[in-house]
């Protein structure tokens, strides 16, 4: 169903608007007027005074498209701005036209065994720390140890924006992906090893008159490193 309506883009956690520019160049080459957004603490924006939660960059969002005259906008959300899409498609009507999710995490996150058993050794470890040498291997000790349990989103950010992904992990989205009414296509690389690709599975079961489309070969930046592939898959629904 091809359409004349605007794309937005909202980046992933703590990409840059700039990392999308050849997937909205390409785009644009396609007639299609394309704007990428760049959310407060990342990119360009300052990180906000206090704490976010999703529905503050719901907001901001909405707001960015009123003030650029987007209405109604076709949304990709790339990860992180896959949430927002969806909080937002479901609870602002005319607002979205239609919308675009990749490597999103649409469910909760599951405590695996893998989790678990890191849980606990950081906690069983941590005294040790204190020792004046070990002290000085800290960062390094924290930065393994979140990489092996999937969680560096969390170990490069500080202060106000800490506690915002905090704020955000632990928002369900199970009720707002049922309740979205627009039609919605979810294209995800099939190594992604940040969501994987069963994760989108459940989450098309989730959202009424949605589509799936599975990348062979990509991951999680399938849309800016293969923008021509993400673009293909595309063709149908812009």
């Amino acid at each position: 169903m091809p359409s004349q309506a605007p794309i937005l883009i909202l980046p992933g956690w703590r990409v840059p608007a700039d990392r999308y520019r050849e997937l909205a160049k390409l785009l644009s080459k396609k007639g299609k007027t394309v704007k990428v957004i760049d959310f407060p603490g990342f990119g360009t924006i300052a990180a906000p005074e206090k704490a976010w939660n999703l529905d503050n960059f719901v907001d901001y969002v909405k707001y960015y498209i009123s003030r650029n005259k987007l209405n109604p906008a076709i949304i990709i959300g790339h990860s992180f701005g896959g949430r927002v899409g969806i909080r937002l498609a479901a609870t602002t009507e005319g607002v979205v036209r239609s919308l675009i999710l990749t490597g999103t995490p649409g469910l909760p996150p599951v405590r695996n065994m893998k989790r678990i058993i890191f849980y606990y050794l950081s906690k069983l470890i941590k005294p040790l720390f204190q020792l004046p040498l070990l002290n000085q291997i800290r960062p390094i000790s924290r930065r393994v140890l979140y990489r092996l349990v999937g969680s560096t989103d969390y170990l490069f950010v500080e202060g106000v924006m800490k506690t915002t992904f905090q704020n955000i992990v632990r928002d369900d989205l199970v009720m707002n992906m049922k309740n979205i009414k627009i039609p919605t296509l979810m294209v995800w690389g099939r190594n992604d090893s940040m969501v994987s690709y069963r994760i989108a599975m459940q989450m098309k079961s989730l959202i009424k008159n949605s589509e799936l489309k599975i990348i062979a070969n990509r991951g999680h930046g399938v849309l800016y490193e293969f923008p021509d592939e993400f673009i293909h898959q595309l063709q149908s629904f812009l």
